[in-house]
């Protein structure tokens, strides 16, 4: 056979799919900057570039034993390789058909290998095999293996960008609460001298909608609705021989993305 499986072409996207949220998870940590430079380089490197050289294939490509070449066999260039990775955006733009064209296509190309006029074949396939090749009937059930594939294939980008998404809510929500904290202090010194609470600042953080203070001394803390649609932080105070100490409870908003103090 000289053209790959269809279920080990998704295997292989899977493969690298499930790197490519590892990569995520790990740059997330360091900052937006950082993640979106990790990300962007991972996709350029593992998607254009390694099928341009003589690995001719991706990471998960690599590891199942296929490769991309070009309608005759031969090594294509970093051209047309990112002229591949192109068409495959566009690819998933179609929720993954494109990629089910391969069980049906004479010589097994997915939307992005027909717009590239390129083709996905084992590692061991000679050039001349490769030109004068015509794939067999892929059969319904390896297109149905290859739908379940896919749709683990989508569901690890999936996972990679709600990765991302959490990321930057649970640092807007940190950034939220850091950016009252001036203000909290200025509440607790109010309460230890028996003054009247002061006013909120004018300026407020921008996923903040609200900040005020209550009569008991509690600050509430309103997340605007792009960030926690009706999401709220309070901040009790309490007496301690050492001044006020601050509890920190949440409404409307998902432990992952608060201060651990204010998981109750």
């Amino acid at each position: 056979m000289v053209f790959a499986a269809l279920t080990r072409r998704f295997a292989a996207s899977l493969i690298d799919g499930f790197a490519l949220v590892a990569i995520s998870q790990l740059a997330s940590r360091a900052g937006s900057i950082a993640w979106t430079a990790a990300v962007v380089a991972a996709l350029a490197m593992g998607c254009v570039v390694l099928p341009a050289t003589r690995i001719q294939a991706t990471p998960g490509q690599r590891l199942l034993a296929i490769k991309v070449t070009g309608m005759d066999g031969e090594r294509i260039g970093l051209a047309r390789s990112g002229l591949r990775f192109a068409f495959s955006i566009l690819t998933l733009s179609t929720l993954g058909l494109g990629f089910i064209a391969a069980a049906w296509l004479p010589k097994r190309q997915a939307l992005h290998d027909y717009g590239a006029r390129t083709l996905v074949v084992n590692r061991s396939a000679k050039p001349a095999e490769v030109a004068r090749a015509e794939a067999p009937p892929m059969g319904w059930l390896n297109g149905a293996l290859g739908v379940l594939f896919l749709c683990a294939f989508l569901g690890a980008l999936y996972a990679a960008f709600d990765a991302r998404r959490t990321f930057e809510s649970r640092e807007r929500t940190h950034a939220a609460i850091d950016d009252a904290a001036a203000y909290r202090d200025e509440v607790g010194a109010a309460i230890l001298a028996g003054a009247a609470l002061p006013p909120p600042p004018a300026n407020l953080d921008p996923f903040t909608r609200a900040l005020y203070v209550q009569a008991d001394g509690r600050v509430v803390i309103e997340t605007s609705d792009a960030l926690h649609p009706g999401g709220r932080i309070v901040l009790a105070p309490s007496r301690t021989p050492q001044g006020v100490a601050w509890r920190c409870s949440a409404l409307h908003i998902e432990p992952r993305y608060l201060p651990s103090d204010c998981r109750s």
